[in-house]
């Protein structure tokens, strides 16, 4: 259902209680060293239309502010609680560090608020009915979704579509008082490549294209403007490594308790035991935290913070976990 267990009364209050964001909400969730485990399920939702309503895009860009609430219930209701590590718990995590972006990096220097809008929209849905297998096993296993996706990220395919069509609904119906075709296109190009962008198997020439760019950045270059965007989604992803060395410990296990149950699941259907799935040949969880900080995070962050230096401070805290790790 659309209100996703979520009463007319429950999402009034939602709208009266983050209509006024206020300066201390601001600065809260702007923190780097955030630990999202310390809001319960109703403070996470109105924390993220605070977010929206800070960045001012909802007024300029006429978003019914009904339906935004409406909207981020129903997201909320297709994330699996059963989902170890990419859940709804992440989501907001990931919304968060995006928000802490923009504000701290003075994004809005860069981006238009349509992008500014899709970035943050992108981060609350770009793992929605994630259930805990990755692209590899849909594909061995020959599910539904790796049918369909065959040739493609089945799972950012499959968080893109869901979105779309639950943004393609009346009640949700985010873009109504954009009248501007060309600007509702505008909004799905950035919304979808954002979101598609988290796919691994291209992390390394984002990273090659964006250092590319950064030295003779134009924001008048949409190319440039939204790689900027994927950027900023991809180093959300991978904010946990970013994050107080407590909260990044216990997200690590969260994923590797994820990993492991692909691992059970592959071994009792028969097929191959993805590497780093296989709880039989598991080192200890510290040795592929290490792996990926230096191979996969740090470069990211280092871009990053090369290109944007109010925002260099990420690599800081990823040095400091990394010894922790060691």
């Amino acid at each position: 259902s659309s209100s996703c267990g979520v009463s007319a009364e429950q999402r009034a209050a939602f709208m009266s209680r983050s209509s006024s964001p206020t300066r201390s909400d601001l600065e809260e969730y702007s923190e780097r060293l955030f630990n999202v485990t310390t809001y319960n399920d109703d403070d996470r939702i109105i924390m993220i239309l605070k977010m929206f309503v800070s960045l001012g895009v909802i007024r300029k860009l006429q978003v019914p502010f009904q339906k935004l609430v409406q909207f981020i219930c129903t997201v909320r209701g297709c994330y699996s609680a059963d989902t170890p590590y990419h859940n709804w718990t992440h989501a907001v995590d990931v919304a968060q560090f995006v928000f802490s972006c923009v504000m701290r990096g003075r994004l809005r220097l860069y981006l238009q608020d349509v992008e500014l809008f899709a970035l943050l929209l992108a981060a609350v849905c770009h793992d929605i009915d994630h259930r805990g297998l990755n692209n590899s096993f849909h594909k061995k296993a020959k599910t539904a979704l790796g049918i369909l996706y065959e040739e493609r990220p089945v799972m950012e395919m499959h968080h893109c579509a869901l979105s779309i069509r639950l943004l393609g609904l009346p009640e949700n119906d985010l873009l109504e008082g954009i009248e501007n075709p060309a600007e509702k296109s505008h909004f799905f190009e950035f919304f979808i490549k954002i979101i598609l962008a988290t796919d691994m198997d291209k992390h390394f020439a984002f990273i090659k294209e964006f250092e590319e760019i950064t030295s003779n950045f134009d924001k008048r270059n949409e190319r440039h403007r939204l790689l900027l965007a994927q950027i900023i989604m991809k180093a959300a992803n991978m904010s946990n490594t970013t994050r107080p060395f407590e909260v990044a410990s216990d997200m690590a296990h969260s994923m590797s308790d994820e990993f492991f149950k692909q691992g059970d699941l592959e071994r009792q259907l028969g097929i191959e035991v993805t590497q780093s799935c296989d709880k039989s040949k598991a080192s200890h969880i510290s040795d592929a935290q290490l792996n990926f900080y230096e191979f996969f995070a740090a470069p990211l962050f280092t871009a990053l913070g090369n290109f944007i230096p109010a925002l260099a401070d990420n690599s800081d805290q990823l040095e400091k976990n990394k010894k922790q790790w060691e």
